[in-house]
């Protein structure tokens, strides 16, 4: 009776640690191709169930923890900007002079983003085979880039004239920038430069000659996607990822990275393809002064707004309703956007963020992923760190989407968003002092 009862308690013991990983795999594989290989009008369509499977998921999650492990995951002092973020913008939501259109934004925003956030930060420390996660990021990045080649070589894409509608298709068409399953270059550029670390984690993996192998291909797929997206916040984003990764991993490496990377980007200058020259160093690319006074446009713009609602913004979803308001009607660019609804943004998450949220808002934000990037990069900086390999993956993958947002409002588009609260929910999950979160 004795032995009976000690394999009962073990087995009460590793039960939910295996039922919460098989559920943390299953939810992983069922993202993974949710974002790679679903463009934004069927995620939007569906954002409702996504979100309401994910909560239960959470729920069972947390049924399955010990009551100490629950504690462990909600109080955490890096958790209390989130908290606060979270607080302001329902107050700018419920306090709007739109309120119904803030609070619709807020509950398809706020409330998966900390479904996502706590559901990872909970389970991520289940996930034993992390290169096993690694090569299926870079397995579905390569898909996604070898469509991405396919659109290029054939100048169609098929996704777009069959199955989904898609208003930006046309137009990004003729520009010669590819979008393949993304439904926009900029998400395109976004989802490979943050998938991109997880090549690079393969390739330094010099034990297994395999991984090593993977992460060449999907790594040079991938660059090749970004490359082809022809923005220039895939590139940002892109020398975001890799300069963090090799700062922490191989400076020797870095120095050679930029080099390249210079080289390369002024290489284009010369190329033929207008597309292509977008994202050199040239007049016709980084260099172009008509993006950057084009921005300056929207930062006035920005300002003026968050002037008027300095403390919780406009609300969220609203900036668009305000923009006619406050943008310059003896302005250079006032003409091409007056009737384009798709183009009254700031082009910048951050001053969405300022203008939607108010000052509080951003203040809360910025906190958070202070907090986050300075537990992680103090992971980073120590070599003798469990986990510190994927903390220098996480790391530069939400340095790809930091870099991202300075160009357009990234977390409003499905596949960053959720990448976005995925990767800190994972980052927070390593980097916690106590890490158990199931019994046993």
């Amino acid at each position: 009776m004795r032995v009976y009862h000690e394999f009962c308690l073990s087995l009460d013991k590793i039960m939910p640690r295996k039922l919460s990983r098989v559920l943390f795999y299953a939810i992983l594989v069922f993202l993974l191709a949710w974002l790679s290989f679903f463009a934004e009008a069927a995620q939007g369509k569906y954002s409702g169930l996504i979100t309401g499977a994910l909560a239960l998921c959470l729920f069972i999650t947390l049924f399955l923890s010990g009551r100490k492990a629950v504690k462990n995951t909600f109080v955490d002092k890096g958790d209390i900007f989130l908290w606060a973020y979270i607080f302001v913008i329902a107050i700018g939501a419920i306090f709007s002079s739109s309120a119904g259109s803030g609070i619709n934004k807020y509950l398809d925003y706020a409330i998966p983003a900390v479904i996502i956030y706590y559901l990872f930060k909970c389970n991520f420390y289940l996930a034993n085979r992390k290169d096993k996660i690694a090569e299926a990021v870079c397995a579905a990045g390569g898909i996604v880039s070898l469509i991405a080649i396919l659109e290029f070589a054939f100048h169609r894409n098929i996704i777009y004239e069959n199955f989904i509608p898609n208003p930006y298709y046309e137009y990004y068409l003729l520009e010669g920038r590819r979008m393949s399953t993304q439904f926009v270059p900029q998400v395109m550029g976004t989802y490979l430069a943050a998938c991109m670390p997880m090549a690079y984690r393969l390739i330094f993996n010099k034990g297994k000659k395999l991984a090593q192998i993977i992460g060449w291909l999907c790594g040079i797929l991938m660059a090749a996607g970004i490359i082809l997206s022809a923005q220039r916040v895939s590139i940002l984003a892109f020398m975001a990822a890799s300069v963090t990764y090799l700062f922490f991993k191989n400076r020797k490496m870095l120095a050679v990275f930029v080099s390249l990377s210079i080289i390369f980007l002024s290489l284009l200058s010369m190329c033929s393809n207008p597309s292509l020259k977008r994202i050199s160093v040239s007049k016709g690319g980084f260099l172009n002064s008509g993006t950057y006074e084009y921005r300056i446009d929207r930062l006035k713009t920005s300002f003026r707004m968050s002037k008027d609602f300095s403390l919780f913004g406009v609300g969220l979803g609203n900036y668009r309703l305000f923009f006619d308001k406050y943008e310059d009607k003896q302005g250079r660019y006032y003409n091409e956007t007056k009737d384009n609804y798709y183009m009254k943004t700031p082009e910048n998450m951050y001053l969405m963020i300022l203008s939607e949220s108010g000052l509080l808002g951003l203040l809360f934000f910025l906190l958070f992923i202070f907090s986050i990037l300075r537990r992680g990069l103090m992971f980073c900086a120590d070599p003798e760190r469990e986990g510190r390999e994927m903390a220098i993956v996480l790391s530069s993958g939400i340095a790809a989407i930091l870099a991202s947002m300075l160009t357009y409002d990234s977390l409003y588009w499905t596949t960053p968003f959720y990448i976005f609260w995925i990767y800190t929910g994972m980052l927070a999950s390593i980097t916690r002092k106590n890490v158990v979160c199931v019994k046993g």
